[in-house]
């Protein structure tokens, strides 16, 4: 009965991927949960992987950056299915990096630096993105950075 119940909410959480309202609070709520579910459901990568890369990416084109790294950390649990994202992820990081040292973008970038050390080798592009994150006067996102590289090599 609960996988039916799980597989029901798939095509929820998609579509709130893309969920559109005027009001910026709602939208980026709705997509940032519907990433979030989609993570925990860990259900058909062959369209949860594709939906969530395309949300990261719209979502770092609208600076919603919160949404874009709950879309990371989500595809970073689909394990080998997830390394499309990984050049995504990167790109998304090192413009996180390079715009500001505000507490959302340090909060994003670390959520990013943990997606990346969940992707393992397959992530061993990420390397110096890691290394300039690693770092960081901001200790959290430092340890992470750190912790990332050393699972990915």
């Amino acid at each position: 009965f609960r996988r039916v119940l799980f597989r029901s909410a798939l095509p929820i959480a998609i579509n709130n991927l893309t969920y559109n309202n005027t009001n910026s609070l709602f939208r980026i709520n709705t997509r940032s949960r519907a990433a979030g579910l989609l993570d925990a459901l860990k259900l058909k990568p062959d369209i949860s992987v594709p939906a969530l890369l395309n949300c990261l990416q719209e979502s770092m084109d609208e600076t919603n950056y919160t949404v874009a790294a709950e879309c990371a950390l989500a595809l970073s649990r689909f394990g080998s299915d997830a390394q499309p994202a990984i050049p995504s992820m990167i790109k998304s990081m090192e413009k996180l990096l390079d715009e500001s040292t505000d507490i959302t973008h340090i909060a994003c970038e670390t959520q990013f630096a943990m997606a990346l050390g969940n992707c393992g080798r397959k992530a061993q592009a990420a390397i110096p993105v890691l290394i300039k994150a690693s770092n960081s006067t901001n200790a959290s996102l430092s340890l992470i950075a750190t912790q990332s590289l050393k699972l990915i090599q």
